[in-house]
């Protein structure tokens, strides 16, 4: 079984964060863009804060893409990302599409 480490990594600021299309059986299903980076600005205790494109994180949310860091020594790590409580949220669907008919 594997374990998580005792230490969460210690990864240097800086890093690219890159986007990684994920194979689909569904070839109709419309992929992310691969262009830019992310990047991480810092980190600590296994958390970061880091700049994203939110075309690539929905993707990533919706099983599409998944990102990767390569740390200094090599090591590639997963990136989870998440929006914090204070994020502002979409609209509900139903409320987009009924502004539009205005």
């Amino acid at each position: 079984m594997d374990r998580l480490p005792d230490e969460p990594p210690t990864v240097e600021p800086q890093l690219e964060i890159r986007p990684h299309a994920v194979q689909s059986a569904d070839e109709s299903t419309s992929r992310p863009r691969p262009r830019g980076t992310g990047k991480l600005l810092s980190s600590t205790r296994g958390v970061g804060l880091a700049l994203l494109r939110l075309e690539q994180v929905e993707a990533v949310e919706q099983g599409r893409a998944r990102f990767s860091l390569t740390s200094g020594a090599g090591q590639e790590w997963g990136v989870t990302p998440y929006y914090p409580d204070w994020w502002p949220q979409p609209p509900p669907e139903s409320e987009q599409s009924g502004d539009a008919e205005d």
